[in-house]
């Protein structure tokens, strides 16, 4: 018994880490662009409410992951809803991943693969 509780408070640093701080950046890149995004939709609906415009922000957003495949959770994570619950606005936000599906692979040629190996290259190109 007392083995068996030294070796389960020696591993509950481990558990910690694993659980709370590994791997964790996919989630925080997420939370970073909702981030922006809700910053820049309430400086939008100050701006025109201050000039008497009628408010109708550009809820449309493009976010291009430069990642591994499947590296982040896509829209389970990038949900938002800006205007409060009278007026709630759907915000879109289309995202795009490097390809690496299965037809990519047949004939080897995938945006991963050519990412990786050039990754300015890629850019540019």
């Amino acid at each position: 018994i007392i083995l068996g509780l030294v070796l389960f408070v020696l591993n509950i640093p481990h558990l910690l880490f694993l659980s709370l701080l590994h791997q964790r950046a996919p989630l925080d890149v997420n939370r970073r662009i909702i981030e922006l995004i809700v910053r820049k939709e309430q400086k939008e609906q100050v701006s025109s409410s201050v000039s008497a415009v009628s408010p109708h922000p550009n809820n449309n957003y493009s976010v291009h992951y430069w990642m591994g495949c499947h590296s982040t959770p896509l829209y389970s994570h990038l949900h938002i809803r800006l205007g409060g619950r009278s007026h709630d606005i759907p915000t879109q936000i289309d995202t795009r991943t490097l390809d690496c599906s299965p037809s990519c692979r047949l004939t080897q040629d995938c945006e991963s693969d050519a990412f990786h190996q050039d990754p300015v290259g890629f850019i540019q190109h």
